[in-house]
C-alpha cells in the first residue's frame, strides 16, 4: 500500500519544524532559513510540495491540456520487480479517449534542463508504460517557471505546463 501527503503545511511541519522544535523555541540564527534552502533535504521537500500542489490541480491542469471535457483517472503510476521500485511517473491522466499523459513534475527555481540522460529515462518510462498500456502517450513536463527548450526537450516532451496552469 502507498500513502501519499498531499498536506503541504504537514509536509513542512514534519520536514522543517518538529525536528527543530527545540533550536526554533531558543531562537536560531538571523539567516537560518535562507542557508537550508541550499540542502538536498529542503530540494526534495520542494519537490513533494510542489507534486502535492500539482495533484490538487489536475482540473486545471486538464483544462491546460484541452482534455477538460475527457473523462479521466489521475493518480501515481510505478512499475516494480520483486517489490523493488523500477520506474515511477508522478501523475498519470489515464483518459477515456485511449490515451494518456505521462507528467513528470520537477520542481526548479529557473527553467528546468532536461539532459541527454534524462531525456532517455523520459523514453524508458514511456516505453515501460505502454508495454503495459496500449494507449496514444503524451510526456507533459510540470514546473513552475516552464522548461528549456534544448536538443534533449525535442523529441521526447509533447506538453509543458507552469503555475499559470495551476492558478
Amino acid at each position: 500500500m502507498f500513502y501519499y501527503l498531499y498536506d503541504e503545511y504537514t509536509l513542512f511541519y514534519l520536514s522543517w519544524i518538529a525536528p527543530e522544535k527545540s533550536a526554533l523555541l531558543n531562537g536560531v540564527e538571523k539567516d537560518h532559513w535562507i542557508k537550508r534552502q541550499s540542502e538536498a533535504s529542503w530540494k526534495s521537500w520542494s519537490g513533494f510540495a510542489f507534486e502535492a500542489l500539482c495533484f490538487k490541480h489536475i482540473k486545471e491542469l486538464k483544462e491546460h491540456l484541452r482534455i477538460g471535457s475527457v473523462s479521466t483517472k489521475a493518480g501515481y503510476w510505478k512499475l516494480s520487480d520483486n517489490g523493488k521500485k523500477v520506474i515511477e511517473i508522478d501523475l498519470v491522466i489515464d483518459r477515456a479517449d485511449q490515451c494518456a499523459n505521462l507528467c513528470e513534475i520537477k520542481f526548479s527555481n529557473d527553467l528546468f534542463v532536461i539532459s541527454k540522460a534524462y531525456s532517455n529515462e523520459l523514453r524508458a518510462k514511456k516505453l515501460a508504460f505502454q508495454e503495459q498500456n496500449k494507449k496514444a502517450l503524451f510526456t507533459t513536463m510540470i514546473t513552475p517557471h516552464g522548461v528549456r527548450e534544448n536538443s534533449a526537450y525535442f523529441g521526447c516532451v509533447d506538453h509543458q505546463l507552469t503555475l499559470d496552469a495551476l492558478f
